[in-house]
């Protein structure tokens, strides 16, 4: 008898506060989550969606606890990395990361700290594409409140899982074409 452990093409998913070893899943992207920090990066932005937070979520950075995601402008101002996003849906969705980024945009203004206290499940929505928090969602893949690189692992995930988009707004889907 065979015993199928995992897929081996689809990478382990941790649980929350582990960490893939340094290396693993190329273009700086973890294979799980890390512990949200309560660093803002120096980003008005983050702070905002940080102070909006439910609960024992209020002032964590969930999204970028690392300040990753965020880089100084010429004039020294804190501003989200969009280049860095772009280049993670290349490797992980190429065929689609044009639609991928631009769902981004109406989404969550590419803030991985996002959040909107309304969702369909009632729990909120959680970073770059409004997903809803761990547990309270469609799976284990229905999950924004990760890290960044995570937050696209998950969203491409779940939508593998359907092959539609229906996931996300309509508005935010006609927006981008998809």
């Amino acid at each position: 008898m065979v015993t199928k452990i995992g897929d081996p093409k689809e990478p382990p998913v941790l649980p929350a506060g582990c960490k893939a070893p340094d290396g693993a899943g190329g273009a700086g992207a973890s294979l799980g989550n890390i512990e949200p920090s309560t660093d803002d990066c120096g980003s008005a932005e983050y702070k905002k969606f940080m102070n909006m937070l439910p609960g024992d979520k209020k002032g964590k950075n969930y999204g970028d606890p690392k300040c990753e995601y965020v880089k100084s402008d010429p004039n020294g101002k804190k501003i989200l990395d969009k280049d860095k996003l772009m280049a993670l849906l290349k490797e992980k969705d190429a065929g689609q990361s044009k639609a991928w980024f631009c769902l981004a945009g109406p989404e969550s203004n590419y803030n991985p700290n996002a959040f909107l206290a309304a969702s369909t499940s009632g729990a909120g929505a959680y970073g770059l594409y409004q997903m809803n928090p761990p547990g309270k969602g469609n799976g284990q893949f229905d999950n924004g409140y990760v890290v960044w690189s995570l937050q696209v692992d998950n969203a491409i995930k779940l939508r593998q899982k359907t092959n539609k988009w229906s996931y996300w707004d309509p508005r935010s889907r006609s927006s981008c074409g998809i």
